[in-house]
């Protein structure tokens, strides 16, 4: 049995523990609250902007063939896997490229391309089984998180797209669902698909509804990611302020049974000093 001393000193190291998990804890919550905003705006503009891209493509005809589906090209896809840059957020990372390992082995997908974003991603990428010219890692990419590195990003994935290099781009993130719940899934993002029945064309000037597709899809494509994003930072916040939370209550349990196991310890040593000193004083008496 473990003496006084020695659970005294390991109330302290769990105290310490605690203070650190809370603090963890209060930062999250505060930079959550401006990663949810962030993120709640971010979903404008790939929204609105989808309605404008389907009536380009109505009106580009053999200019939108190049975004449609194509025969024989879906099975080799483009991933990219959206992860965190640091631990300690339960099972945030581990859920992201667990997804991401089934995709690679599934039946009848092949991936030819993998961009890695966040440094746990990267980390994947370099031990998943794929070439090394295969993966692009993007590390500490949320620090900070811009738009200029998501067209970066949307820039390389559509430039494979339209060499032939794959015939889809898949992200594989995770997404708020109200309030501090998440959900990591698979979202395809090209190719488009064909417009909607009934979609009105759109005048361009100049008349180049080509061009416009393309320069559309580009900005269409980097708000897409961007929106991805934000709702990853987001998704890892909320999940880094529940597995502190988690962390912090557990070290009060825990401290509670150490200071129980410690006052009993006390108890036993007094109990066993006032048995000795009673048992000497009949020898003396």
């Amino acid at each position: 049995m473990a003496s006084v001393a020695e659970l005294r000193k390991k109330i302290r190291g769990i105290r310490t523990t605690r203070q650190i998990t809370n603090a963890m804890k209060m930062i999250a919550a505060a930079r959550y609250g401006h990663a949810q905003r962030a993120a709640s705006d971010a979903v404008r503009f790939p929204a609105e902007s989808r309605g404008i891209l389907d009536r380009l493509a109505a009106a580009a005809a053999s200019g939108a063939e190049r975004y449609a589906p194509a025969a024989g090209r879906e099975s080799c896809a483009c991933v990219i896997l959206v992860a965190g840059d640091k631990g300690l957020c339960g099972d945030f990372n581990s859920s992201a490229l667990r997804l991401c390992r089934d995709m690679l082995a599934a039946p009848g997908v092949s991936v030819t391309r993998l961009m890695a974003i966040g440094r746990k991603a990267c980390d994947f990428g370099r031990t998943c089984g794929l070439p090394t010219a295969a993966v692009l890692p993007y590390p500490q990419a949320f620090a900070p998180l811009s738009l200029d590195f998501a067209e970066r990003v949307a820039h390389e994935a559509l430039r494979g797209y339209l060499a032939g290099d794959y015939g889809r781009v898949v992200a594989l993130s995770h997404e708020l669902r109200g309030g501090v719940r998440r959900r990591v899934g698979a979202s395809e993002l090209l190719p488009l698909g064909r417009p909607p029945a009934g979609s009105a064309e759109v005048c361009v000037d100049p008349p180049d509804p080509a061009a416009a597709l393309d320069s559309a899809v580009g900005l269409w494509l980097a708000g897409r990611i961007h929106e991805l994003l934000r709702q990853s930072l987001a998704a890892e916040l909320s999940a880094r302020m529940l597995a502190m939370d988690n962390a912090t209550r557990n070290a009060d349990d825990l401290i509670d049974r150490v200071t129980l196991s410690m006052n009993k310890t006390r108890q036993a040593a007094i109990t066993r000093e006032l048995a000795e000193l009673a048992g000497s004083e009949q020898v003396v008496g």
